[in-house]
């Protein structure tokens, strides 16, 4: 199902909208920053991978992070989009196969598979007690057709 803050508003404002949403459960503030936004450079699709991708790793830092920051970076140039969520919380190893999705953490399996849905890739970097960054780098080609 599509959100519908991107139709009405655009993927940098539904982030923002999503991070307002989240911001309450994760205790912290969530800073939203988007560059080289403009719409229809990406398909509806890929925006809404963002998104999703986006909101799993949101949750995911509401839930484990104890974070005191949360930034959402969206950038956008001439050939691909990436959204970078980073927190300053807990981290944890990044190597180990929770970051790899072994059942028990299956957004994050999740989010992988929804970024390689759109020919994009999805990195996680974090270390114990040093935060965690999730980045997905999708190609910013308009496609309307939906991957199979």
């Amino acid at each position: 199902m599509r959100p519908p803050a991107l139709d009405r508003l655009g993927l940098p404002a539904a982030l923002e909208e999503l991070a307002r949403h989240i911001e309450p459960r994760a205790g912290c503030p969530i800073i939203v920053q988007a560059c080289g936004y403009i719409r229809g450079n990406l398909a509806l699709g890929a925006e809404q991978a963002l998104y999703r991708i986006a909101r799993e790793a949101l949750n995911n830092c509401a839930r484990h992070a104890g974070a005191s920051k949360i930034t959402v970076l969206l950038r956008l140039d001439r050939r691909e989009a990436t959204v970078a969520i980073r927190d300053d919380g807990m981290g944890f190893a990044a190597g180990d196969r929770a970051a790899e999705g072994d059942g028990a953490h299956l957004g994050l399996l999740e989010m992988r598979e929804c970024a390689r849905a759109w020919g994009g890739t999805l990195t996680i970097e974090s270390l114990p007690e040093q935060g965690a960054t999730v980045r997905a780098v999708l190609p910013c080609a308009p496609k309307e057709a939906v991957p199979s």
